[in-house]
Protein backbone atom coordinates (compact mmCIF):
# COMPACT_ATOMS: atom_id res chain seq x y z
CA UNK A 1 0.00 0.00 0.00
CA UNK A 2 1.37 3.54 -0.94
CA UNK A 3 0.15 6.69 0.09
CA UNK A 4 0.94 10.41 -0.20
CA UNK A 5 3.33 11.53 2.02
CA UNK A 6 4.14 15.64 3.08
CA UNK A 7 6.26 16.41 5.80
CA UNK A 8 6.91 20.27 6.03
CA UNK A 9 8.44 22.79 8.55
CA UNK A 10 6.54 26.20 9.75
CA UNK A 11 7.62 29.19 11.25
CA UNK A 12 5.28 30.06 14.43
CA UNK A 13 3.57 32.61 11.76
CA UNK A 14 2.68 29.66 9.72
CA UNK A 15 4.59 30.00 6.69
CA UNK A 16 6.47 27.17 5.05
CA UNK A 17 10.46 27.10 6.09
CA UNK A 18 10.95 24.02 4.46
CA UNK A 19 9.31 20.95 2.49
CA UNK A 20 11.10 17.81 3.32
CA UNK A 21 9.08 15.12 1.96
CA UNK A 22 6.37 15.14 -1.07
CA UNK A 23 6.25 11.50 -2.53
CA UNK A 24 4.19 8.65 -2.25
CA UNK A 25 5.78 6.01 0.40
CA UNK A 26 4.90 2.33 0.84
CA UNK A 27 3.69 1.74 4.71
CA UNK A 28 6.55 1.23 7.01
CA UNK A 29 8.75 3.38 9.81
CA UNK A 30 10.71 6.45 8.08
CA UNK A 31 13.65 8.93 9.56
CA UNK A 32 13.63 12.12 8.17
CA UNK A 33 16.48 15.00 9.43
CA UNK A 34 15.67 18.57 9.07
CA UNK A 35 19.29 20.42 9.67
CA UNK A 36 18.15 23.63 10.36
CA UNK A 37 17.80 25.05 7.05
CA UNK A 38 15.05 26.67 4.93
CA UNK A 39 14.04 25.89 1.31
CA UNK A 40 16.81 28.13 -0.11
CA UNK A 41 19.35 26.52 1.79
CA UNK A 42 20.10 29.54 4.24
CA UNK A 43 19.96 28.58 8.13
CA UNK A 44 16.53 29.70 10.39
CA UNK A 45 17.41 31.43 13.20
CA UNK A 46 16.47 29.73 16.72
CA UNK A 47 13.24 29.84 17.88
CA UNK A 48 9.47 27.36 17.78
CA UNK A 49 8.66 25.39 14.45
CA UNK A 50 6.03 23.08 13.71
CA UNK A 51 6.46 19.82 11.69
CA UNK A 52 3.45 19.15 9.56
CA UNK A 53 3.17 15.38 8.42
CA UNK A 54 0.21 14.81 6.10
CA UNK A 55 -0.35 10.63 4.94
CA UNK A 56 -3.56 10.15 3.43
CA UNK A 57 -5.12 12.94 4.06
CA UNK A 58 -4.40 12.62 7.78
CA UNK A 59 -2.68 15.37 9.37
CA UNK A 60 -0.07 15.95 12.59
CA UNK A 61 1.57 18.98 13.76
CA UNK A 62 4.49 18.52 16.17
CA UNK A 63 5.68 21.73 17.88
CA UNK A 64 9.56 21.84 18.30
CA UNK A 65 12.39 24.59 19.17
CA UNK A 66 15.19 24.72 17.56
CA UNK A 67 18.65 26.13 19.56
CA UNK A 68 21.84 27.23 18.03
Amino acid sequence: NEAKVSLKIFNSLGKEIKELVNKEKVKGQYVTIWDGRDNAGGLVKSGTYFAKLVVGGRAMTSKMVLVR
